[in-house]
């Protein structure tokens, strides 16, 4: 009843269930006295929605809700190229049999992974490549392999893990041929 005495914490509490969110969040904030307006708790604003007042509101939610289910998924990004899992790649490969044969990843930087270092290792030498890639963007890690193909021409093939940044690695190679 106190939601529905005051029409500002009411209007307030319709407009905050209406941008999704949750009556534990809807409770916190007003607990922290900010909006100015009286503290309600979680289980009167449940109360609320499940009472005559808030029959129309408990309509709309629901409307909500069956829109937010309705959306699609969207469709998988193609990849250039063909896509090779590491047990199907060739024996040569696994068994460092030749100079050329790159393995990749990537150092996240921090907590909050601002920063990515790009590590590439040939797998027979062990001779390792460290480029560091900020702002990190697609087109920063083409620029990294390509710059590594330069240092070391005898680039044959690239083992990579399945990281977004890797998406379009097969295109710096063939812009550089």
């Amino acid at each position: 009843m106190s939601i529905v005495a005051e029409p500002v914490l009411r209007a307030f509490i319709e407009a905050q269930l209406m941008k999704q969110q949750s009556p534990q969040a809807i409770a916190g904030r007003l607990a922290t006295g900010v909006e100015g307006l009286a503290y309600v708790s979680t289980n009167s604003t449940y109360r609320y929605i499940d009472s005559v007042h808030g029959r129309k509101l408990e309509y709309d939610l629901k409307v909500l809700k069956q829109k937010r289910k309705g959306r699609r998924k969207r469709p998988p990004v193609e990849t250039l190229g063909t896509r090779t899992f590491i047990n199907d790649r060739p024996e040569l490969i696994t068994k460092r049999q030749r100079i050329g044969d790159l393995e990749a990843g990537f150092i996240v930087s921090g907590k909050t992974g601002t920063g990515y270092l790009l590590t590439a290792v040939d797998r027979k030498l062990r001779y390792g490549f460290i480029r560091k890639i900020l702002p990190v963007s697609i087109s920063n890690v083409e620029t990294a392999f390509l710059d590594i193909e330069q240092e070391f021409p005898e680039l044959t093939s690239m083992t990579l893990d399945n990281d977004i940044l890797f998406r379009f690695h097969e295109r710096a190679r063939l812009q550089n041929t």
